[in-house]
């Protein structure tokens, strides 16, 4: 009589997926430092200077940031005297200059006072007073300053900010397939695969900082006594590393032997 043995088969062990949370603290302080700069668009302006000899009027109208504010001024041409380059002190004692119009009754300032651009402010102020000189010369228009810096900067920093609250890193503990996957997703997705056997632990890894100071992340201690970082470090984020090592840590001891 034959007698035959049954096996159950092995029970499948499901992968075991541990989600690196989102760092809330980098995204408020990445707020809050880059926040500011979202006024760009506002800081920004242009002018346009226009001006008519036969109807003795000059125009001048500035646009703030991307069209959200304008203003427009007139004055008889009569009265303007010079365009000249207004020189003045910032609060560090550093000379900043802006270009103005210098009529009989008072001085108009055409843009705010910087240390950059100074050849195109000097070209803009020799414009207008060959224009003003120029008796034959009818009718005259010039522009100055550009807002597509508003636009790039803008566009930039938000780039940041979204590529930071995008960014996700999960980790994947295979044990059919016998991987340690990781998943790191900004604006696309990387995967990096780890041998489970090539696995000997999980640690916090510590290293020095440009300034003495201890920075931790998290690595991967390898068989050949090698280490894979899988967080950056950074002297933040403490809880959600220890988390993640603990979390790890128990996966890893569910191996296969």
């Amino acid at each position: 009589m034959d007698v035959s043995t049954y096996r159950s088969p092995r029970k499948r062990l499901e992968p075991v997926i541990i989600r690196h949370p989102r760092s809330w603290f980098l995204i408020v302080l990445l707020t809050v430092f880059l926040g500011p700069f979202l006024a760009i668009p506002y800081i920004f302006s242009r002018s346009t200077f226009r001006c008519s000899r036969a109807a003795d009027v000059c125009s001048l109208e500035t646009v703030h940031g991307l069209e959200l504010w304008r203003s427009t001024r007139e004055f008889p041409q009569s009265e303007i005297e010079e365009a000249f380059l207004d020189d003045s002190r910032d609060r560090k004692g550093h000379k900043v200059s802006g270009i103005a119009l210098r009529l009989k009754y008072e001085t108009i300032i055409i843009n705010g006072h910087s240390n950059v651009w100074i050849d195109e402010k000097q070209a803009w102020i020799t414009k207008v007073n060959e224009y003003l000189k120029n008796a034959k010369r009818e009718q005259f228009e010039i522009h100055d300053g550009f807002i597509w810096p508003s636009y790039v900067g803008t566009f930039l920093i938000l780039l940041i900010l979204a590529a930071v609250i995008r960014a996700r890193t999960r980790f994947i503990i295979d044990y059919e397939q016998s991987v340690f996957r990781i998943e790191d997703r900004i604006f696309r997705t990387s995967i990096d695969d780890v041998p489970l056997g090539d696995i000997v632990s999980v640690v916090i890894d510590e290293k020095h900082g440009s300034k003495g100071t201890i920075l931790t992340g998290v690595a991967l201690v390898l068989t050949n006594e090698t280490k894979k970082i899988i967080h950056s470090h950074s002297n933040i984020e403490g809880n959600i590393k220890k988390r993640l090592v603990e979390q790890i840590g128990d996966a890893l001891k569910q191996r296969p032997s």
